[in-house]
């Protein structure tokens, strides 16, 4: 959807761009990509939650969408999380869990190892961070928890999981556009044996 849209801003501004072949049917053949003229080209990579991986090029524009969802104090906790190699509870649970609660933490703190950036965006496991600070291993941040959580709660229905939350453009050359785009976007330049 926002390539589309940056497409056909472009177009509107007068700038000749040429669709993937995945837009076949949408627009006139001869505005889409032919391989083998193929010189460069742009590059949207959308974020969520956590970045996606940028192509090699040129960054020429970014936008953030101000999605409303506290994107820094998720980020801090993923890394957080992925820096501890194993889940060890503090002196502190003995008093405040019973043996049934400090078993179903600890595998559900595991699995956030496993998963962070699934696990953590999930509101139960946000609040019990946020309300219970036990952790020693992985030293996650409570005030963190409860930031996310609160934007998570603020934005109610508006919000799921993989909002997109910024956008980047890349200008790219023919070999960086040949690593990143697939078969269905631009085809296959002849002699191409990739």
């Amino acid at each position: 959807m926002f390539g589309d849209t940056l497409a056909f801003a472009l177009v509107e501004r007068g700038i000749d761009v040429r669709f993937p072949l995945n837009a076949r049917y949408f627009v006139h053949h001869t505005r889409l990509v032919d391989p083998d003229r193929i010189d460069g080209g742009l590059v949207l990579v959308v974020d969520d939650e956590m970045p996606t991986e940028a192509p090699a090029g040129e960054l020429v524009a970014e936008a953030d969408l101000g999605s409303g969802f506290d994107v820094a104090s998720f980020r801090a906790l993923v890394a957080a999380a992925e820096s501890a190699g194993e889940v060890r509870l503090g002196p502190q649970v003995a008093g405040e869990l019973s043996d049934d609660e400090r078993t179903l933490a600890t595998a559900l703190l595991e699995e956030m190892l496993d998963e962070p950036g699934s696990v953590l965006l999930r509101p139960d496991m946000l609040a019990f961070l946020a309300d219970h600070p036990i952790l020693e291993q992985p030293a996650l941040d409570p005030r963190l928890a409860a930031r996310v959580l609160a934007s998570i709660e603020a934005l109610g229905d508006e919000w799921h999981p993989g909002t997109a939350t910024r956008l980047r453009l890349y200008l790219v050359d023919r070999e960086e556009l040949l690593d990143v785009a697939t078969i269905h976007e631009i085809g296959r330049a002849s002699g191409d044996d990739r």
